[in-house]
């Protein structure tokens, strides 16, 4: 594969080749959303989210995101609660009860 570097000062087109195997080393430091997702144990949009939030590592060139694989292995070492910010959420919240008029 031949990646066009720009022209040198001697009007040269120069170039670099990368073999398969440093394509295929490049392509394991980056994921999708998706499979960030997986990792995360949450959907593609909350992926989205995280990199808009800059909570991941990510570029977006162009409609999908290319994220750090680290960044997205270091955010689901991170500890957290299953569910627990919801249960407290929906604990403190009175139910509406209505009552219908006699």
């Amino acid at each position: 594969m031949l990646w066009p570097m720009g022209k040198s000062k001697h009007n040269v087109q120069s170039t670099i080749t990368l073999g398969a195997t440093d394509y295929l080393a490049h392509l394991a430091l980056v994921c999708t959303a998706a499979e960030a997702g997986e990792l995360l144990g949450v959907t593609q949009e909350r992926v989205n989210q995280f990199c808009l939030e800059g909570r991941l590592a990510a570029k977006r060139p162009g409609r999908d995101w290319i994220i750090s694989r680290k960044s997205a292995e270091a955010l689901a070492a991170v500890p957290r609660p299953d569910g627990a910010h919801r249960a407290k959420a929906s604990s403190t919240k009175p139910k509406r009860v209505r009552r219908h008029k006699t």
